[in-house]
């Protein structure tokens, strides 16, 4: 913008390719028995994750510089398949547990589950907007050639703002028990 002032901006687009695998209980399990365990492994996609950032540099003097940054949020809204294997001895009332897909009317997440290798799943979760401000000394020899510099910056990061990852899975065990799990603490 002037000698003094440089001013920066930045969009950029993401794709999200996620894949888990985690052991889980299949039912409430406080002795960690094994045979009532399950296995949920996902895979899903977000083609445009947009985000942007904005900063700014000031030079006082040829020794003295000011700057600041700000990067927004990055939320990730992934939409895929899970497929959940509960072990072969879990059971509800010695009924051995099946978990299929949800009707089309039914599905939190996305319609179109065709059996228990395709659980519609939806993985939500984000990187904190940033913002960082600070201040750079540079060390210049007699003929004004930078040796070197010392830096102090100080950055915020709003954690508090994206701490509730959120999967959503489009299932229903042995076509009667419907139940709605959600990892976001304040959510029901």
């Amino acid at each position: 913008v002037m000698d003094k002032l440089d001013i920066g901006a930045r969009f950029s687009w993401g794709i999200a390719d996620l894949k888990a695998k985690v052991f889980l209980w299949g039912l409430p399990n406080f002795g960690e028995i094994v045979d009532r365990d399950a296995i949920f492994i996902v895979e899903a996609k977000d083609n445009f994750i947009p985000a942007f950032s904005l900063g700014a540099t000031y030079r006082v003097n040829p020794t003295i510089e000011v700057a600041a940054h700000f990067t927004s949020e990055v939320g990730v809204n992934a939409v895929g398949s899970g497929l959940s294997v509960p072990s072969r001895n879990l059971t509800i009332a010695g009924i051995p547990v099946v978990i299929s897909p949800t009707s089309d009317t039914d599905a939190l997440c996305a319609t179109g589950g065709t059996g228990p290798n395709d659980l519609k799943t939806c993985v939500d979760l984000a990187l904190p907007m940033t913002a960082t401000v600070g201040g750079r000394y540079v060390l210049r020899d007699a003929s004004g050639v930078e040796r070197g510099d010392v830096e102090l910056d100080l950055t915020w990061e709003n954690w508090g703002g994206v701490s509730d990852d959120r999967v959503v899975v489009d299932g229903v065990v042995n076509d009667v028990l419907h139940r709605v799990c959600d990892t976001a603490a304040d959510d029901p």
